[in-house]
């Protein structure tokens, strides 16, 4: 709202103190080309747009949205941390367990090349087990998902757990002759 040259009266009026309390004001001084002395006052007014209900109910939601979202995003990275802790301890089973939760979290935020990831991980797990089966199912189930996504990073990763899983297996039968 632009406001130029208005009364004194309403100036000084109660009506205009409210609204000068509740909006930014800024006055700004416009010398006038005509009388280089003569100085007019404009007020300006920074108005916010007007809200609905729906638009403070639909706000309330997003903002509850987002801070569920950060809160799952932290407890996945927790769940990633402690898997990560368990598998370098060798608690295979425990690190499964954790890959799975994992996953079913990033699956529920929508997340799939975080779900596709923690899969991996599950496959990293059935490798050290043995389950070579187990293990080439979960893969090849990422590298399609990551395909369909056009996902290289995650496609490459699913092609070195493959690598990973060929030289496990042979030094698991190389061992075996040996005995």
């Amino acid at each position: 709202i632009l406001l130029n040259n208005f009364t004194p009266a309403l100036e000084n009026s109660e009506v205009w103190a409210k609204i000068r309390q509740k909006y930014i004001t800024l006055r700004l001084i416009a010398i006038s080309s005509k009388v280089k002395e003569k100085e007019r006052n404009i007020e300006i007014l920074f108005l916010p747009p007007g809200t609905t209900q729906l638009q403070k109910l639909f706000s309330a939601y997003l903002i509850q949205y987002e801070h569920l979202y950060i809160l799952l995003r932290s407890l996945s990275a927790w769940l990633a941390t402690l898997g990560g802790g368990y598998f370098y301890c060798s608690d295979f089973a425990s690190a499964l367990c954790l890959a799975r939760q994992q996953r079913n979290l990033a699956m529920l935020m929508g997340d799939e090349t975080t779900a596709d990831r923690c899969t991996l991980n599950e496959a990293f797990n059935y490798i050290h087990f043995g389950f070579f089966a187990m293990a080439r199912t979960k893969i090849l189930q990422v590298r399609e998902s990551a395909v369909k996504r056009r996902d290289e990073s995650t496609l490459r990763m699913a092609q070195t757990a493959s690598v990973f899983m060929r030289r496990v297996k042979r030094v698991v039968r190389y061992a075996k002759k040996r005995k």
